[in-house]
């Protein structure tokens, strides 16, 4: 398995895990007639990937502690994509009429803001996927399965 596909399935696994977290911490997404389970799942996936393969290269480098840093700051990087990402999507496809491209960032950068300050307790789970993600780019063509 190449590293490119590896680094792809554990952005769209660990994308939808984060976005189910984000499910799951806000109802809103449960209850909004704008808002879909499904489309929350799809960018998550997509967010996943994006992060992943913006963490590449540095997680190639870094060592322990600045995967650590590293993955403290994927955190914000990450809720920013998938708020912009989602701010887009209901912009395009939600019926908004009036399209101004500034909301998405407005959306970004708003909740990146939020889950830095609220969402601290999930740091922790930010650097654990982090670290994963390193252990994925670093094992080459090794296979990465639970047999060994």
């Amino acid at each position: 398995m190449s590293s490119k596909f590896k680094i792809t399935l554990f952005g769209i696994a660990s994308g939808l895990i984060w976005s189910l977290i984000a499910i799951l911490l806000h109802a809103q997404f449960l209850f909004s007639p704008h808002a879909s389970i499904f489309v929350a799942l799809l960018i998550g996936g997509i967010t996943g990937v994006a992060v992943s393969f913006s963490l590449k290269a540095p997680l190639t480098k870094l060592g322990k502690w600045g995967s650590a840093i590293l993955g403290l700051l994927a955190f914000p990087l990450g809720t920013f994509i998938f708020a912009f990402l989602f701010a887009l999507f209901e912009m395009m496809f939600g019926g908004t009429i009036d399209f101004n491209l500034s909301e998405p960032f407005i959306a970004g950068f708003f909740t990146a803001y939020l889950s830095a300050i609220y969402g601290f307790y999930l740091f922790p789970v930010a650097v654990l996927t982090t670290f994963i993600l390193r252990m994925v780019i670093r094992s080459g063509n090794n296979n990465l399965s639970l047999k060994h």
